[in-house]
């Protein structure tokens, strides 16, 4: 995959397929890499989500990239990288393709109703709690998969474009970048929260908590980029991780 665009500050790795680029870029960093190293593959024959979850990822259909990033920030502020790479996915896509997309909290982004995006963030902290690497792993869905999606992922999972669409992946991988770093670079500032905010997808809705099953409704998101909702006898409280499901 060729990059396009102004020059970038970045060691860029392209694979036609490895097991999984967050594995493989989380050892590099652990060997002492420094920050700006980037893998992208075709293919992950291992790629992973939250909770272990497998990463569905056919050939050629998505863009499976993975960016080392080293800032110095305490854990608190370290949480913001994830919903930073969401809203430079989001912004990137709009700019490339003019489509809009929504952000599920906290690391999901759908278009259409359905999951077109994963983000999954892993880090590393020195003893007095301080970010010493987070690998950024994003899995973005763009163009569908010839014969479909598998059966159990039919009804969940989207693409940006359908199969015989043009490649746009190395615009969209520069887009990203780009973002991601100035929105790094901002930290522990974020400017992204706003646009994070708007493009909330569960905001005002009656959502289930997983696990446990508690039924509540989304008032809105922190400004720690916690979810902040409400039970069923009007009790209010913000969750900083977890996951939830829309009650339809």
């Amino acid at each position: 995959m060729k990059m396009t665009g102004a020059d970038l500050p970045w060691r860029i790795t392209h694979y036609a397929s490895v097991d999984s680029t967050n594995t493989m870029l989380k050892a590099m960093a652990a060997d002492g890499e420094p920050e700006g190293r980037v893998l992208i593959a075709d293919r992950q024959t291992a790629g992973r989500g939250r909770m272990t979850r497998s990463f569905f990822t056919p050939p050629g259909c998505g863009l499976y990239m993975s960016i080392l990033f080293r800032p110095d920030l305490p854990a608190a502020d370290a949480l913001m990288l994830t919903p930073a790479a969401a809203v430079a996915v989001a912004d990137a896509v709009e700019s490339v393709l003019g489509i809009e997309l929504g952000i599920k909290w906290v690391n999901d982004l759908f278009c259409d109703g359905r999951k077109v995006c994963g983000i999954l963030t892993e880090s590393a902290f020195s003893a007095d709690g301080r970010l010493t690497y987070a690998v950024v792993g994003i899995g973005l869905n763009v163009r569908a998969p010839a014969d479909g999606f598998p059966a159990e992922l039919s009804s969940i999972a989207g693409a940006l474009l359908p199969a015989d669409a043009p490649d746009c992946r190395p615009q969209l991988a520069t887009e990203i970048l780009r973002r991601c770093a100035a929105f790094v670079s901002a930290l522990p500032q974020v400017p992204f929260l706003p646009a994070y905010r708007s493009r909330s997808v569960l905001v005002d809705r009656e959502v289930l908590l997983n696990p446990g099953g508690d039924r509540v409704k989304v008032l809105g998101i922190d400004d720690a980029c916690r979810l902040v909702v409400q039970d069923g006898d009007g009790v209010s409280r913000a969750l900083s991780s977890g996951e939830c499901s829309v009650v339809l």
